[in-house]
């Protein structure tokens, strides 16, 4: 009986460890696929077997709120104009974060993530609490 358990537990964990895993690519600046570096990235991964969403602001020529592009779930969310005074940039970043919070949020919990990663974020962004796993 002690094999039969240890061999159950030897397909659970193997299984376990074959499961995809998930990573959240967020970006503060502009939209993707327009941001190519980020846009390879996200392939890149993508192609390695990882399960990728990638979170970013709306803008010209992408204003679709979600499209699943390559393999590649993409969410947009509303940005303002872009700030050009110190209250407009202060505006601009709280918007942002604000977005970016609540997505963050429903990502995680409609379809999971185990990684966050930021591209060119403030370091605010990176002191986020968020969970370390969520199983899927």
């Amino acid at each position: 009986m002690l094999c039969a358990l240890a061999g159950l537990y030897t397909s659970r964990s193997s299984i376990r460890f074959l499961m995809t895993k998930k990573v959240l690519i967020i970006v503060e600046n502009l939209p993707v696929p327009f941001d190519g570096r980020v846009w390879k990235e996200a392939s890149s991964l993508r192609q390695a077997g990882y399960e990728v969403t990638v979170l970013c602001p709306r803008g010209r020529g992408y204003e679709r709120g979600h499209e699943l592009l390559e393999g590649v779930h993409i969410y947009r969310h509303p940005m303002p104009r872009e700030g050009n005074t110190p209250f407009g940039y202060l505006w601009e970043y709280g918007w942002a974060l604000f977005w970016e919070f609540l997505y963050t949020w429903w990502i995680f919990l409609t379809r999971g993530f185990h990684v966050i990663q930021g591209c060119n974020p403030p370091t605010t962004s990176s002191s986020w609490p968020c969970c370390s796993s969520r199983s899927e």
